[in-house]
């Protein structure tokens, strides 16, 4: 009931929801424009690849077995999709932000960019020099790959929050 507001994408949701990768809320919205969480980014993630897996052992120390992400969580971490960071954390309840969804679907679909993925972003977007130097290569692959084409005014914006529609938007 909310398409409007989300209008740009309406077509690339509809599809996804068709596919049972993504849904609405029990209010018949979809919230395109609310941020999406980390812990949710990897559940896409995980039905994409169909990664399904029982896992009992704790993979950071902000997670327990009582959340409902925990096993997709723990599925990624095993896979390689995402990391803990150095401080035993994967921070599931913050918001997702555009590089990181860049960062788990490279990794998923196996994107990466060559030696000088610095010198690709910075010459496509403004602020290409803002992704961090970690996931540089992923995100130039993913970038290169054609899933993502940044904003009209030149910006890539890899450190701004990503949300439910952009999502499906980058994956359509």
């Amino acid at each position: 009931t909310d398409e409007s507001s989300y209008f740009w994408a309406r077509d690339a949701v509809s599809r996804w929801q068709t596919r049972g990768i993504i849904s609405g809320y029990p209010d018949g919205t979809f919230r395109g424009n609310s941020y999406i969480t980390r812990a949710d980014l990897v559940i896409i993630a995980n039905k994409l690849n169909n990664f399904v897996e029982k896992n009992s052992k704790r993979v950071s120390t902000d997670i327990s077995e009582y959340d409902y992400f925990f096993n997709d969580i723990c599925t990624a971490v095993n896979k390689g999709i995402i990391k803990v960071d150095g401080d035993g954390r994967i921070r599931p309840r913050e918001y997702a932000t555009r590089e990181d969804a860049m960062t788990v679907f490279a990794k998923l679909f196996n994107l990466s960019y060559g030696s000088n993925a610095y010198e690709y972003l910075a010459s496509k977007f403004s602020d290409g020099k803002d992704v961090d130097y970690n996931n540089l290569k992923l995100v130039a692959g993913f970038v290169d790959a054609g899933f993502i084409t940044g904003y009209e005014d030149g910006t890539l914006r890899p450190q701004n929050n990503v949300t439910r529609a952009e999502i499906i938007a980058m994956l359509d």
